[in-house]
């Protein structure tokens, strides 16, 4: 009878090696940085330039949307290796929505789901490597941009 347990399901769990030294290494130096904010850094310069090459950096292994398929820039990943990277991450008080926060998370599914092939290869590449910004801004019924009418 086998007695190990692990949290981590039999298919991540290289992964969680990989990822824990990766995150560990990028997070070398930084250690005290205190994450002034969850939604802009920058007022904080140096947790700005921090934040912004830790996600570009997570964008180019695909890290930072791995869900995604590699087309878009993403990892095509399971929700265990995304959940791996949050929990590494979270060591450090971080999140990958919070790493470089833009509303990316509420764009670009919105993209998968509803854009054009022409407009996901045109905007998911950059937005997946962290290269741009993006925002949704929405707001109620007869009012603002009204989206619905």
């Amino acid at each position: 009878m086998d007695f190990n347990v692990s949290a981590d399901p039999p298919h991540v769990v290289e992964f969680r090696k990989e990822g824990a030294a990766w995150v560990a290494e990028q997070m070398k130096g930084h250690e005290h940085l205190r994450w002034s904010a969850s939604w802009s850094t920058r007022e904080d310069e140096e947790e700005y330039k921090f934040r912004r090459g830790l996600a570009e950096k997570l964008g180019a292994k695909g890290w930072l949307f791995p869900l995604f398929p590699k087309k878009y820039g993403g990892a095509e990943l399971t929700v265990d290796h995304q959940m791996v990277l949050e929990t590494e991450l979270f060591k450090y008080g971080l999140n990958l929505s919070h790493t470089f926060y833009t509303l990316a998370r509420i764009v670009s599914p919105v993209l998968i789901r509803w854009g054009t092939e022409e407009q996901k290869a045109e905007f998911l590449p950059p937005i997946t490597r962290a290269e741009i910004c993006v925002w949704q801004v929405l707001t109620e019924p007869h009012g603002g941009s009204d989206i619905a009418n």
